[in-house]
């Protein structure tokens, strides 16, 4: 068994055993562009149609094999009410053995508490449905005691709250996630862990063509603590190119451009210290924003 394969195995084993404590969900490098599947309140935050696919390959040295998310956020606004309504599908695999499929339905209303600032209150539902097979992880003529052989699989619903505050040039949102212990199956090694997802941003105008956004990102997740903060520059609101720092975990590049009623954005991120060796992280994100008819 090569080395490359022993590392998947024990990566995959250790992703069960945290399990046990919560399941997180995945943290995304392009999040800003679209982020009612970590807070809710983000729902309709634009007076547009607004459809955000992203893709996410992670230790990109494991071809075939690498952990890879895949997300698709639909979001509308309607006026009358003063309400956004979106929702948001993804699937996440590990390692070919782990799977998880999630549906949320988010709903936001608005509350407009100035000339140029509104106030986002947001829900989210959300039905999830994760499976892993054990056999998978037993490579040929090996057998591994530590390793379960029992395949689990099951469903739960949960549910999201949180709050967004935009400005024209600053949003604060916080959301509370994965509240609730409604397990409509009950599984050994999967149970939903509350996290919280916070975060920051200030737009500063540098001259007619260039902005730059300063942010900051907070999780908590699995008794975790992460940090991110990063720089973004726009260029004539058609072009961006921004970089973080993920605390401890990784650096991340992105840039992409605007085109008419699409978005096309990219980012690497780059693993520090002990798990460099694994390869990068590649994100791809394509966005359509369909204005309403007048």
């Amino acid at each position: 068994m090569d080395m490359k394969k022993t590392v998947l195995i024990i990566l995959t084993v250790l992703f069960s055993a945290l399990s046990l404590y919560g399941q997180s969900d995945a943290i995304l490098t392009q999040q800003w562009l679209s982020r009612i599947n970590c807070n809710p309140a983000a729902t309709g935050n634009t007076d547009d149609l607004n459809i955000f696919l992203l893709h996410r390959t992670q230790w990109s040295g494991f071809e075939g094999e690498a952990p890879q998310t895949t997300l698709l956020n639909a979001t509308n606004y309607f006026g009358k009410i003063n309400s956004g309504v979106g929702l948001s599908l993804s699937y996440d695999k590990e390692a070919n053995a782990y799977t998880n499929y999630n549906a949320k339905a988010a709903y936001a209303y608005h509350l407009k508490t100035g000339d140029l600032s509104l106030l986002s209150l947001g829900l989210g539902i959300n039905l999830q449905h994760r499976s892993i097979n054990y056999t998978k992880l037993h490579p040929d003529n090996v057998n591994d005691e530590g390793i379960p052989t029992v395949d689990e699989k099951g469903t739960s619903i949960d549910f999201d709250f949180g709050l967004e505050f935009n400005t024209s040039r600053f949003t604060l949102g916080a959301s509370l996630n994965r509240i609730g212990k409604s397990d409509v199956k009950k599984l050994n090694n999967f149970k939903n862990g509350q996290q919280i997802y916070s975060y920051a941003r200030y737009r500063i105008t540098l001259s007619e063509s260039i902005d730059i956004a300063p942010t900051v990102t907070y999780v908590y997740a699995n008794h975790t603590n992460l940090w991110e903060g990063g720089l973004t520059g726009f260029f004539a609101d058609k072009f961006w190119v921004g970089a973080a720092y993920r605390h401890d975990v990784a650096l991340a590049f992105m840039a992409g451009f605007e085109f008419n009623m699409f978005r096309v954005g990219y980012a690497y991120d780059h693993y520090i210290q002990s798990a460099s060796d694994l390869g990068g992280i590649h994100e791809i994100m394509l966005s359509v924003k369909i204005p309403h008819k007048k």
